[in-house]
């Protein structure tokens, strides 16, 4: 995948924001990375997005506040659901609230209800989802993701991958259809 992705000429970066749960903190240092990479790199101004697991919350959370920066997403079993994983009670602190605080807030950091920017600049999404995550549930996440971003009028494609879970597998990993997502809206 990374092969093809550089052989196309796409770069590749990636940054740490620790155990953010997409949380503001995390979030401004993403905007900080982007800026770096656009700036000092000159990398595309539209970046393509690629959330795994937990990545999502992280991704989706800044996709929505810079909607205009992304050319495209394409998610591996990625979070868009707090309550689903890893749950209020283990975020809450990240956001330095308790679980009631952040309960009260949610719609200001659960990427599923956060989709409308991202449908409003027309960014495609791409998801792969095992049938079988009992980790990062698809209903939950990837299901409910493409449910709300139609309704809100985005383009959304999920792709089901039958019998699988939570996991780094050559079914994930090695998707012609994600790489040329990718390709196709890295420009």
């Amino acid at each position: 995948m990374f092969r093809q992705f550089l052989e196309a000429e796409c770069a590749i970066a990636g940054g740490e924001v620790g155990e953010s749960y997409g949380n503001p903190k995390g979030r401004a240092v993403y905007a900080a990375f982007y800026e770096t990479l656009c700036a000092q790199y000159g990398l595309s101004e539209r970046a393509c997005l690629f959330p795994q697991s937990r990545g999502g919350l992280m991704l989706y959370n800044w996709a929505s506040e810079h909607a205009q920066c992304v050319a495209c997403i394409a998610g591996m079993f990625p979070v868009a659901a707090l309550r689903s994983y890893p749950g209020l009670k283990t975020a809450c602190g990240a956001y330095g609230m308790s679980v009631d605080e952040l309960a009260a807030c949610l719609p200001e950091h659960n990427p599923v209800d956060r989709l409308a920017p991202l449908a409003k600049a027309g960014v495609p999404i791409l998801h792969l989802h095992g049938d079988s995550d009992t980790v990062v549930p698809i209903e939950q996440n990837s299901g409910e993701l493409a449910r709300r971003y139609s309704k809100l009028g985005g383009e959304m494609e999920l792709l089901i991958v039958p019998g699988k879970g939570h996991g780094i597998m050559p079914e994930f990993f090695e998707c012609q259809a994600l790489v040329d997502f990718v390709i196709q809206h890295a420009g």
